[in-house]
């Protein structure tokens, strides 16, 4: 009856994975807690937290030849509250770009307290100065003299130090 009618068909997936790897670091000036259990929003939407060491990685399904906005969201200041600190910088945002084949990107933010300084007490110095000096712990001087012990000398030894 009919010939039979062969077609090739090549199908590229529309979406590519992509791998999202964050470290959110605390600087010496603020405690590790602050950076644990952040936010990581892609695009407005919350996708992950980061763990009590501040990691964080994120598996997306996106569509290739995309633009996506990622953030970390910190926390909002309280200077009410005890042990708040005010992460520098503010809610960091990337943008990246996913190609056609998967990919990673790996994000590292240093964050810092700007107000650690301010919340420190002031320290005194520990050298004072006066406008009047006192007097000088040694105001008496020995009156006696010191006899000078002298040994008696070998005459084959001889002494270098004296």
């Amino acid at each position: 009856m009919g010939r039979s009618i062969e077609l090739k068909v090549k199908a590229k997936p529309t979406k590519v994975e992509t791998i999202l790897w964050i470290r959110a670091k605390c600087d010496d000036k603020i405690d590790n807690k602050h950076c644990s259990n952040l936010p990581i929003m892609l695009d407005g939407k919350e996708v992950g937290r980061t763990d009590a060491l501040g990691r964080a990685h994120v598996k997306l399904d996106t569509i290739e030849r995309s633009a996506h906005k990622l953030q970390i969201d910190t926390p909002t200041y309280d200077k009410e509250k005890d042990g708040s600190a005010l992460m520098v910088p503010r809610d960091p945002e990337y943008t990246f770009d996913v190609g056609a084949d998967p990919g990673v990107f790996y994000i590292n933010e240093t964050f810092t307290d700007a107000m650690a300084d301010a919340k420190k007490p002031a320290r005194r110095s520990t050298s004072r100065r006066t406008s009047r000096r006192a007097p000088s712990r040694r105001t008496t001087r020995r009156t006696t003299s010191r006899r000078r012990v002298t040994k008696k000398k070998d005459k084959e030894v001889i002494d270098l130090f004296n």
